[in-house]
This record gives C-alpha cells, structure tokens and sequence, in this order.
C-alpha cells in the first residue's frame, strides 16, 4: 500500500496473484512489515498458532482484500478523486497501521498530518 502526498491517490497491490495466494498455506498471525521491510523468519510466523495470537489469515481475510483493492481501484469511496481517511483507515487496518518506532510513522499521523479528506462511512462485507 502506497499513497502519494500531493495528489492523495492510493495504490494497494500483492506480492503475487491472489489466485495462487488462495491456493497456498495460509498465516496463522498477522505480519505487518513496511514497504521495503524484511519479514524475517517466517518458519517462526507459520509454526501453529497460540491462544495469544492474532490476525490469522484466512480466506475471509483475502476476500476482505480483494474488496478492499475493488473499492480503491474505482476510486467509489474517494472524496473529490482523493483517497479519504476513511478508505485509508480500512487500509492501513487491513494492511500496515504504522509504527511507533523513531523514523517510521503511524496511519493516524498519516490522517491527521496530511489532512485526509472526510467521506461517507461504508462497509466491507
């Protein structure tokens, strides 16, 4: 997911086609990394799951994308042709919130810092 500053257009695209990621073993838990992060070790995020884990990749999850990345392509929920804070909100949710750590940024700080339009309130069902 990428967005631009000046113009507030946002591109969200996969590393592969999503035909072949349904067809592949699915995550447990959630990885968020950045654009141009390492994932690391991911023999440690595919090992079985723990009450304390979160964010399993499940099909519902890739159907979820696939809406999210309909919805941003057909710019229906932009406001005046810019992604709104609502459509980046469900994005950076879905895909990378952000980080706390010195350099990197939070989607909220994206929102507020940048002045995203407001928009109507949708669903992704």
């Amino acid at each position: 997911m990428i967005i631009k500053r000046d113009t507030l257009d946002m591109n969200i695209k996969l590393s592969h086609e999503l035909d072949t990621i349904r067809k592949s073993k699915l995550c447990p838990r959630g990885i968020r990394i950045g654009n141009n992060e390492k994932i690391g070790n991911i023999e440690h995020a595919m090992r079985p799951a723990t009450k304390s884990d979160h964010g399993e990749v499940t099909q519902r999850t890739l159907d979820y994308i696939e809406k999210l990345i309909m919805f941003n392509e057909s710019k229906i929920h932009y406001t005046n042709g810019k992604c709104n804070s609502l459509m980046f909100m469900k994005a950076a949710h879905c895909i990378y919130n952000g980080s706390p750590e010195k350099g990197k940024f939070r989607a909220r700080d994206v929102m507020k810092t940048w002045d995203l339009p407001k928009g109507s309130y949708f669903i992704i069902d």
